[in-house]
């Protein structure tokens, strides 16, 4: 069970790197010269964190691992969801 917490905790940690680091970039868009190139290489950086990390959860925790990960992933996506709704709002 505590394992398992791991997981998700592992899968957060990469959603936070994916979903943050998507903000980031937008926010940056309007203060560069080149923003499609931005936000292209910020898109292939991310994906290759994230996949490579959902990777290596696959390979040494199994499918478990896996589904925990992606658990933790869900979890912060809808996280961040729901607070950039509260700042846009606010």
């Amino acid at each position: 069970m505590m394992i398992n917490i791991l997981y998700s905790g592992l899968g957060a940690v990469l959603g936070l790197i994916f979903f943050g680091g998507l903000k980031l970039t937008l926010q940056k868009t309007s203060k560069v010269r080149h923003p499609a190139l931005l936000v292209i290489l910020s898109y292939f950086l991310r994906m290759g964190i994230l996949l490579g990390g959902l990777a290596l959860l696959a390979v040494y925790a199994g499918l478990a691992g896996l589904i925990f990960g992606t658990l933790g992933l869900t979890i912060i996506m809808i996280s961040m969801l729901l607070v950039s709704r509260r700042e846009g709002a606010a």
